[in-house]
């Protein structure tokens, strides 16, 4: 749902991160913690379309982006260069699979490393506000000037005391500790993940869930210490912000174009698919209104459910292995394999 909002006030967290909070107004907006919504801004004449992940909680009044500064970003160099004197804002969402129930876990481990903080920081707020689960968080950051929302993780810390630790993590090697609050100067490495993890949460460590958002090597760490664990990986879940570098495995495209049947929530249609052609630029370019984003297998925004037949995704950062097992897909990087593939979406 596209929706226009207004801001209600603009925060500057850091030198390179503002939290834009906005007024829907009228408008009706409901959410899960660790969801995105997309944010479109006219720049040079034509509209720039960005995913940001709602910082705020459910619960708040105001929802919330938090925008880090990018070197060469079109979109978060325009928000940070004009976000006080703009007075509208054009949303859809909310979005995305990275999201948490507040009550269905005991005990929560966040990984979170630079600006991945920002879906976190909803997650732990919800947690806090919405059962008695236990949280244990650990955040990496370069240097202690740059750790978003700090002052309010450590007012946190301070107020749910019996149900919040956090480890802070300085990848510079920067020496810190202020007001008893421990840091590690040190970048984090298996060794050290795997203690944290052991040591904080003993015989917990098999009830917990896990989130981890964050740089792809932080989530590839995370990933290698949660199988040395024996973690169950549908407990697992993680967000890309960018895709890691990786090759893709090489397999047989079909040399012919295939036929698709798309189910679009009440349209049906037969695509007919140019060989090495995903379905949702094939979608898209038969002029069918398609959710997506950021057409790189991260956001979760174009998922289908596999109905029949049989695809191959090049790609996939967003779905977790239960999602995999249920039939889901990203339409963005699955290409069919054989004349059978049906898909319905929505």
């Amino acid at each position: 749902m596209i929706q226009i909002w207004k801001t209600e006030k603009v925060i500057q967290e850091t030198s390179d991160t503002k939290t834009i909070v906005f007024n829907p107004g009228s408008e009706s907006f409901t959410y899960k913690a660790g969801q995105f919504i997309n944010l479109s801004a006219k720049i040079n004449g034509l509209t720039q379309s960005r995913s940001y992940s709602l910082s705020s909680s459910p619960g708040e009044t105001f929802p919330a982006v938090t925008v880090k500064r990018i070197e060469g970003g079109l979109v978060s160099n325009y928000i940070h260069e004009y976000a006080d004197t703009i007075t509208e804002w054009t949303i859809e969402g909310p979005q995305g699979l990275f999201h948490i129930d507040a009550e269905s876990s005991a005990q929560y481990v966040f990984i979170a490393g630079g600006s991945g903080i920002t879906p976190i920081y909803s997650m732990v707020n919800d947690v806090l506000q919405n059962s008695a689960a236990e949280i244990f968080l650990i955040y990496t950051s370069k240097n202690i000037e740059s750790k978003i929302f700090l002052s309010n993780l450590q007012q946190l810390e301070h107020q749910y005391k019996e149900r919040l630790r956090i480890q802070y993590v300085l990848t510079s090697g920067q020496a810190q500790n202020t007001l008893g609050t421990s840091y590690l100067p040190e970048r984090l490495n298996r060794l050290m993940l795997k203690k944290l993890l052991k040591t904080h949460l003993g015989e917990k460590i098999n009830e917990s869930q896990f989130f981890v958002c964050g740089p792809p090597g932080l989530i590839s760490l995370s990933e290698e210490v949660f199988s040395t664990l024996q973690i169950d990986p549908i407990k697992i879940h993680k967000e890309y912000f960018q895709p890691p570098v990786v090759e893709a495995p090489t397999i047989k495209i079909p040399e012919s174009i295939l036929e698709v049947l798309l189910h679009v929530r009440e349209q049906t249609t037969l695509l007919s698919i140019r060989p090495g052609t995903s379905i949702l630029d094939s979608a898209l370019e038969d002029k069918i209104e398609m959710s997506y984003s950021c057409k790189s297998g991260t956001c979760g925004k174009c998922v289908g459910k596999l109905l029949a037949g049989k695809v191959h995704m090049h790609h996939n950062y967003a779905l977790n292995e239960d999602q995999l097992n249920q039939g889901y897909i990203l339409l963005c990087q699955s290409i069919p394999l054989n004349e059978s593939v049906e898909i319905e979406v929505g």
